[in-house]
């Protein structure tokens, strides 16, 4: 998981940092950061077991996800674990497009909302029950002191 943005390396700066929306052009740059990823990765053979998962870390469970579009089960178990953790962590933490933490029960509704689209519905339910049960995050650490 510390890898799975690796590809990111790649990308100019004032696309990651930028606060307005994106035009297309540069989501398709951005976009990359999951094949930039999976090549890095795969150029250094202790590595290459998580090619796969970080190239897949942004396919949706419904097919409408990227690199590839694969769906279900075609997408690695470990890149739908991946999915739903990355997303729990970008919802909890400031953001250059957002400042403001969502609170726990707005994250349990995206999950809940995005379970079978975005996110494999096992693996969303069980973040759930984690992050009902504050297994998973603390109050603490939703930053929300600039909020």
């Amino acid at each position: 998981a510390v890898l799975h943005d690796l590809g990111k390396l790649e990308i100019e700066p004032s696309i990651l940092k930028s606060t307005a929306v994106l035009g297309p052009e540069q989501m398709r740059t951005l976009r990359n950061h999951a094949i930039y990823g999976a090549r890095l990765v795969d150029s250094y053979q202790p590595l290459r077991i998580l090619t796969n998962i970080i190239r897949h870390h942004h396919e949706r469970f419904d097919g409408q996800g990227y690199p590839d579009g694969l769906a279900g089960e075609d997408i690695p178990y470990l890149s739908r674990i991946l999915a739903v953790a990355d997303s729990i962590d970008a919802m909890a933490h400031p953001r250059p497009y957002r400042l403001c933490p969502l609170e726990k029960q707005q994250i349990l509704n995206v999950l809940d909302q995005e379970s079978g689209y975005q996110f494999d519905p096992r693996i969303a339910t069980a973040a759930m029950e984690l992050l009902s049960a504050g297994k998973l995050l603390r109050e603490s650490q939703l930053n929300r002191s600039r909020c």
